[in-house]
């Protein structure tokens, strides 16, 4: 429907700022608008149209002034009329038969609720009200229930009376001495009264009495306005449905079919975990909310994937690590005790070399048991629960940089901080201890490898969610091999040392715990430089302070 279309083009237009609740009640809206536009307009149509039934019923009375009844035949005759008056002042009829053959009315044919009839005669001449009412089962005259037929000849005769009495007393009216004028004689029944009307006017059926009526249906003209009303009101009930229907469906179709169709889409994706895609709407309602929650689990359940995968992949290359750095003792244990059983079998066995043997077994063995230790302490690393608190930026950061100092001999470790007056009351949302161990790791590593000294910067740019800790040293920085896997389980390049590689592996994997990361690279002038970074969102800190409120 044009109409529809345009009304759901303006709806439409206006639709990103209004709620689910005031769209759906605008849509109602418009359709009651809609719909009672059309009633009214069916119910203009059924009026013209009941209009013109009467109108056709009508047709049968022409111009005539009136109907006469006769009783003998059970029929109203279209009539005629003359004035007997002749002062010229007053109107006093006599009606007689039309002889232009007017079509006359069965009495039965009188419809029940549309028939109503008075008795005209004289000027001002009524019969006190008395008024014959057809209705359902029958005519009523005088508050009974009689046949149409036997009431309508009760009702003439109470109008004959009346005009019978009417003349005997008050035979000075000038209106009632026009008729004793033209008839010649008072009449004193009904009866004489006819006869003399019927003498003076030569007609049977002349008379003082018309009558009126307000319809003059015929039963198809019942039929046909029972049709037409039937018709009518039903079709406003059908207004009614189908605007609503109409305005349902435009809801449906501009609120909720697009975001069911793109919530439906994402959630089979998410079943067969595809997550590469985004849950974008664009609108604020209510579905706009939820197509947001959907694209925030979305993310959620990607990044946890991406951590399970790589949690995946780093047990795999820490267990490819330890095998393969399991090797190496192994291999020497495996010889040492071939020959210490080949000189056994010989006899040549020394104590001075089976002493040293044993000793080199349990250096092999001691450091199996570091490399045990050192992978149950990484897979530890997994199940490690982050506990980010709320603290003052400036406590936190002395209390690093004091940490930090306590590690190396007196002015071996340089410090360089923001002071207290730069850092106000900023507050921070991390997990203390574990910031303190990745501290430790990296200024451990550095003072393996400094010549003089070691310096840890602590940065907290402003407007920014991250703690920044730079570490770094004036030894010969890393190698290239070191740059890209030194971050890796194991990555060590001084095995003979007993160095297990296991530090900054550790660091790198309490990083990402945090929400940060770990970055190796070489400082300009020369030396190492790592740097650890922690997320602590201001979010977060408010949440946490909220939380720890009183």
């Amino acid at each position: 429907m044009p109409l529809f279309t345009t009304i759901k083009r303006v709806v439409s237009r206006g639709g990103n700022s209004l709620t689910l609740r005031a769209s759906f009640l605008v849509h109602l809206a418009i359709a009651a608008v809609i719909a009672v536009a059309l009633s009214y307009a069916t119910l203009l149509v059924l009026a013209a149209e009941l209009q013109h039934i009467y109108d056709e019923s009508q047709a049968v009375q022409g111009n005539i002034p009136g109907l006469i009844y006769d009783a003998n035949a059970g029929t109203f005759v279209a009539s005629c009329v003359q004035n007997l008056s002749t002062s010229g002042e007053e109107y006093v009829p006599v009606y007689t038969s039309d002889e232009s053959g007017s079509a006359t009315i069965e009495v039965n044919d009188l419809v029940p609720q549309y028939a109503f009839f008075t008795i005209s005669g004289l000027d001002g001449f009524f019969f006190n009200g008395d008024m014959l009412m057809i209705g359902e089962g029958g005519a009523t005259i005088d508050g009974s229930l009689r046949s149409t037929r036997q009431a309508m000849n009760d009702y003439e005769q109470l109008g004959w009376e009346g005009f019978v009495r009417w003349l005997n007393e008050e035979p000075q009216d000038s209106s009632a001495q026009s008729y004793i004028e033209a008839l010649g004689a008072v009449p004193k029944t009904v009866a004489e009264a006819k006869s003399l009307f019927a003498a003076a006017f030569d007609s049977s059926l002349a008379t003082p009495l018309a009558f009126f009526s307000a319809s003059m249906y015929a039963a198809q003209d019942v039929e046909a306005i029972h049709k037409w009303e039937t018709g009518a009101y039903l079709l406003i009930v059908l207004w009614f449905v189908l605007s609503f229907i109409v305005a349902g469906n435009s809801f449906y179709r501009a609120r909720l079919a697009r975001p069911l169709q793109l919530l439906e889409g994402a959630s089979d994706r998410i079943a067969e975990k595809r997550l590469d895609f985004t849950v974008a709407y664009g609108k604020k309602d209510e579905m706009g909310k939820l197509a947001d929650s959907f694209e925030v689990m979305r993310s959620s359940l990607e990044e946890n994937l991406h951590q399970l995968w790589r949690a995946g992949e780093e047990q795999r290359q820490l267990n490819a690590a330890f095998a393969h750095d399991l090797r190496t003792p192994l291999a020497v244990l495996r010889g040492r005790v071939e020959m210490l059983t080949e000189r056994a079998e010989k006899g040549s066995v020394d104590s001075a070399d089976a002493a040293a043997t044993c000793e080199q077994l349990l250096r092999q063995v001691q450091r199996l048991e570091n490399y045990v230790t050192e992978m149950g302490a990484l897979q530890r690393l997994e199940d490690r629960e982050v506990r980010p608190e709320l603290v003052g930026a400036a406590q936190l950061i002395e209390e690093l940089c004091s940490h930090a100092e306590s590690l190396g001999n007196e002015g071996a470790v340089k410090l360089e901080a923001p002071g207290p007056e730069e850092l106000e009351a900023r507050k921070l949302t991390v997990d203390s201890p574990l910031v303190f161990e990745v501290i430790e790791n990296l200024v451990a590593n550095a003072l393996r490898y400094s010549k003089d000294e070691v310096r840890v910067r602590v940065v907290l740019p402003d407007g920014e969610d991250y703690l920044r800790i730079q570490v770094s040293d004036d030894g010969p920085g890393f190698s290239s091999e070191a740059l890209g896997r030194g971050s890796e389980p194991f990555f060590t390049e001084e095995r003979e040392s007993g160095h297990m590689g296991v530090g900054l592996a550790v660091a790198a994997a309490l990083c990402r715990r945090h929400g940060g990361s770990l970055t190796l690279e070489n400082a300009e002038q020369r030396g190492a430089l790592v740097t650890a970074s922690f997320s602590c969102s201001s979010a977060k800190a408010d949440a946490a302070e909220s939380a720890v409120a009183p």
